[in-house]
């Protein structure tokens, strides 16, 4: 959940129905609705306050490395990478809970653009994916 502006603990019971398991944005937005709805979601693992949050709107011009953008043939280089980064970051495996899911969302990740990788020898040496 992205919250943003004022008021955003009225939307606590969204959150919630939701089952939220990242709170990410503007650190007083995300606090108003933490505030609201910590008594009905689970603990916070992490606290990250003051996080830069980045966003660009022109791609950077290439440097010298091997990152480029993600490719159907990626996919199964790239499942077991994503699967273990989202486990680092949200505490859940999501090949154990949902396997054919998660492998879609990877793919359309791939297929959208929003996924990028640096391999070399079937080796991943750095991968980013834009939620």
């Amino acid at each position: 959940v992205v919250p943003s502006g004022q008021g955003c603990g009225d939307f606590a019971s969204v959150a919630v129905r939701a089952r939220a398991r990242m709170l990410i944005g503007e650190q007083r937005a995300v606090s108003d609705l933490w505030e609201a709805a910590r008594k009905r979601l689970p603990s916070a693992r992490e606290d990250r306050p003051g996080q830069p949050v980045y966003a660009i709107s022109a791609a950077p011009e290439p440097g010298g490395s091997g990152l480029r953008a993600a490719t159907f043939a990626d996919l199964e280089l790239l499942v077991p990478a994503c699967a273990l980064a989202h486990e680092g970051e949200l505490g859940i495996d999501p090949l154990r809970r949902d396997a054919d899911g998660f492998r879609w969302r990877t793919r359309a990740q791939i297929d959208e653009g929003r996924s990028w990788l640096w391999e070399e020898d079937g080796v991943i040496l750095f991968k980013a994916e834009a939620s």
